[in-house]
């Protein structure tokens, strides 16, 4: 067993003791696993995980996962239905992730040799960059 030099309550782990002699020199033994901030208490960090969980008010319904913004629940909730958000403005291909969408657009740029000479985007057909140039 151990036991407490300051007020010689015995504890069975080093661990138990460590925590307990924490609150004696004040060191901050209990900390938070989302933040880093350190508390003498375990109450203390009991009601400081609380705040975590209102700061993630956006829930997911299928896991229970929880998110401070709404798109980091939509994009969570992604790998739960496989909704395919991103799609290709050139030929109407769906991909759940907007990587897949950027390594898809490699293919249709091929064809395309019309360059915008303002920002390099390429283009199939000379009056689509015309057209384009007029954005900038």
């Amino acid at each position: 067993p151990y036991k407490c030099d300051v007020c010689g309550k015995k504890f069975i782990t080093g661990v138990d003791l460590k925590i307990h002699s924490s609150k004696h020199t004040r060191e901050k033994a209990y900390k938070c696993d989302d933040c880093g901030k350190r508390f003498i208490y375990s109450r203390s960090l009991k009601g400081h995980m609380e705040s975590h969980l209102k700061a993630k008010s956006h829930m997911c319904d299928v896991c229970g996962a929880y998110f401070s913004q709404p798109y980091g629940l939509k994009r969570h909730k992604i790998g739960h239905t496989r909704e395919k958000l991103y799609r290709c403005d050139d030929c109407g291909v769906r991909f759940i992730h907007f990587g897949s969408l950027n390594v898809h657009m490699v293919n249709h740029l091929k064809g395309k040799c019309h360059e915008c000479d303002v920002c390099g985007a390429y283009f199939s057909h000379p009056y689509v960059v015309k057209r384009h140039k007029q954005t900038h």
